[in-house]
């Protein structure tokens, strides 16, 4: 299957977002060869599995993202539905590959990833660009809940009725205290509940995600079972 873009607008790439500090890492689904072919440089699996932990981040399994988008598709409205897809943690788009092989070419109308490290954006809009995949190089989560709010974030504009994401898992000890400040305050305002202070960064790529979303729309997450457990869950 093949997403053809709607507009001239979809399927440039990589948008850039500048001026404002490099975020923390997300989404990085790429394999390890991936890596070495697509960017010529050569880090040994231990320091990339390192880096992964240190950073939050977990592969997605093909075959969980299959049934993720498998299971978002019976939840729309008609099996035809214009899907308007949005991942805010791409990373190399494992849900873009799910969504391709679950959907029919013309039920895919646009796409857009958010991925916070600007050469797996790099990576990932030259690895999906065939398929007209908008990749935006910004950090989701302060994009819309920081302090700065939604400023040249002109992805938010594009509302989507598909959301699905794997986010990465940091802990709230290993957040900065001040953007947790703004990000709690943003939630009230924005989606109506202030998350719990000891929060882990997925909970608030949620509450973030919420304000994207078209009315009715369907968001899927990969989430720990420990929100089930936790006072913020």
């Amino acid at each position: 299957s093949m997403v053809m873009p709607s507009s001239p607008e979809v399927g440039k790439g990589i948008v850039h977002n500048h001026g404002r500090t490099p975020p923390m890492a997300q989404g990085e689904l790429w394999s390890f060869f991936d890596l070495i072919r697509d960017s010529g440089v050569l880090k040994p699996r231990e320091a990339v599995n390192r880096d992964h932990r240190r950073n939050g981040l977990y592969i997605t399994p093909p075959e969980i993202a299959s049934d993720m988008v498998a299971c978002a598709h019976a939840l729309l409205p008609s099996q035809s539905y214009p899907i308007d897809f949005g991942d805010p943690a791409v990373g190399s788009g494992i849900f873009v590959a799910a969504l391709v092989g679950e959907f029919n070419r013309g039920d895919i109308r646009s796409a857009i990833g958010v991925e916070a490290d600007e050469r797996r954006s790099a990576l990932t809009a030259e690895r999906w660009r065939h398929i007209g995949l908008e990749v935006n190089s910004d950090d989701f989560v302060e994009r819309i809940l920081g302090d700065a709010g939604d400023v040249n974030g002109a992805w938010l504009a594009q509302k989507r009725n598909l959301v699905i994401a794997n986010p990465p898992y940091v802990r709230s000890q290993g957040l900065d205290a001040a953007r947790v400040s703004h990000w709690r305050s943003a939630s009230g305002g924005k989606v109506g509940l202030v998350p719990d202070a000891r929060s882990d960064l997925y909970v608030y790529f949620i509450f973030a995600a919420h304000t994207w979303l078209e009315a009715g729309g369907v968001a899927m997450w990969l989430l720990p079972t420990e929100f089930m457990f936790t006072r913020y869950g």
